[in-house]
């Protein structure tokens, strides 16, 4: 059964015939949408990671996105970040924003290096090396960290479903101006095959 166009597919193939009514030759709309799913298809790897992050610490998107945006920060990879994050879980440490700088802070008091970590190891396991980085910053530290990160990197809970729907979209726009370049008449002379979307 031929599913019905939605607003959405009409307003991507506006857009589609767009880019060559424009000026733009079906090689170079070609490329456009290209990066057009590029673009989208980061945003949906960047929306998986909060998403997964924010399952495996127990807090909201929003926190998960602004722990995810300070480890960039401070250079602690998602991989050391999720994996301390799992281990404070397993300990049933909570870990949103509020309850990480509590816990900077009370690690900047201690001041011997066996007692930081005691602490790291107690409370983030083999990671913990790396979230000294972030615990080092202390409480107010953290908060301001935070409290300085891009609104536009700060995901909700609907941002993993929009990002499907906009890497649904990108790739219609890929497709249609596929289409047009291989319409009779193109003498771009690019290869005609769909845009790469390995990221």
């Amino acid at each position: 059964m031929t599913r019905s166009r939605s607003v959405l597919d009409i307003e991507i193939e506006s857009i589609a015939n767009g880019m060559v009514a424009q000026g733009e030759s079906p090689g170079t709309a070609f490329m456009l949408s290209g990066v057009a799913v590029r673009l989208v298809e980061n945003f949906k790897a960047y929306a998986l990671q909060v998403a997964g992050l924010s399952r495996l610490a127990g807090v909201k998107m929003e926190d998960a996105s602004r722990l995810i945006q300070i480890g960039k920060d401070l250079r602690i990879s998602y991989e050391d970040l999720s994996g301390a994050m799992r281990f404070a879980s397993k300990q049933g440490i909570e870990l949103d924003i509020e309850s990480l700088a509590r816990l900077a802070g009370q690690y900047r008091v201690i001041r011997s290096a066996a007692g930081r970590a005691v602490f790291r190891a107690k409370h983030f396991g083999w990671a913990g090396l790396e979230i000294s980085k972030l615990l080092a910053l202390g409480g107010e530290g953290v908060r301001q960290l935070a409290a300085e990160i891009e609104p536009n990197l700060i995901l909700t809970d609907d941002s993993r479903r929009l990002a499907q729907e906009y890497s649904l979209a990108a790739e219609r726009l890929s497709d249609l101006v596929h289409g047009i370049k291989a319409a009779p008449g193109d003498t771009s002379g690019h290869a005609q095959k769909p845009a790469s979307k390995e990221f």
